[in-house]
């Protein structure tokens, strides 16, 4: 019997509910100029090649390095929004500052060492300490919520570095362990892409979670010449999840 009440009130409950309705219209205008600051957790990932191949009779090649870093990451943000009903246009650019950075190890061995030839160990560590991205967005705005994807330009400081030791012998004698670090410190450019979330919390404020996806391909670095004898390509990207805060001027 209870099953019986239960159904009828049931189809009593539905018949009476308001028809489903369209996403409601946007309440917050988010037309306007933004600033703001965000935080957020990095991974970088990079791969070095080109390194010296060793061997004796024949030619072997050396393993890339990999590296892989994570951490967190902070910086700012301004851009400008445009709004037609519930559609969201927009540009905006930001620029971060991280401590993602990380090594591995290579061991170059050349000739029947220790008889001949020159053996070649130490650590490449790879840096990335400051980008930045210019991106437009498109997103579509329901109630205080703004759904968007973004994508645009990226570029970032990368710092490749080594450190190390060689030594030579011949005829079974070696000369001493002969200390070398060098470094190269550019700026590489790649693209972005991704998406986010905007609520608006009051009439000028609103928060964001937003993805990034970072890629900057391959560019060559010059380090010391125990590792090659000539640049090295390095490829590198990053993957990104940051929150933010931001105001916009005007009037609601």
């Amino acid at each position: 019997r209870w099953v019986k009440k239960f159904i009828a009130a049931l189809a009593i409950a539905l018949g009476s509910a308001p028809a489903l309705a369209a996403p409601p219209p946007a309440v917050f205008n988010w037309t306007g100029f933004y600033i703001g600051g965000h935080i957020g957790s990095g991974v970088a990932h990079g791969e070095l090649s080109n390194l010296r191949t060793g061997g004796f009779i024949a030619p072997v090649p050396t393993p890339p390095i990999d590296f892989r870093a994570d951490g967190f990451l902070g910086g700012g943000q301004l851009g400008y929004n445009w709004q037609w009903a519930n559609w969201v246009a927009g540009v905006e650019a930001d620029i971060s500052a991280s401590h993602l950075h990380s090594n591995g190890p290579f061991n170059i061995v050349t000739g029947p060492f220790p008889a001949f030839g020159t053996a070649t160990a130490g650590t490449a560590e790879l840096r990335s300490d400051l980008f930045t991205t210019a991106r437009a967005r498109l997103g579509y705005a329901t109630g205080n919520l703004l759904f968007y994807g973004t994508g645009g330009f990226a570029w970032a400081r990368e710092r490749l570095s080594t450190v190390g030791t060689t030594q030579s012998c011949a005829f079974g004698v070696c000369g001493p362990l002969t200390p070398f670090a060098s470094s190269d410190t550019r700026w590489v450019a790649g693209w972005t892409a991704g998406g986010g979330i905007d609520y608006a919390f009051a009439p000028n404020w609103f928060v964001r979670i937003e993805y990034l996806r970072i890629d900057f391909g391959t560019h060559n670095f010059s380090v010391d010449p125990n590792l090659s004898g000539t640049p090295l390509p390095l490829g590198s990207h990053f993957d990104i999840v940051r929150f933010g805060l931001n105001y916009r001027f005007g009037s609601r």
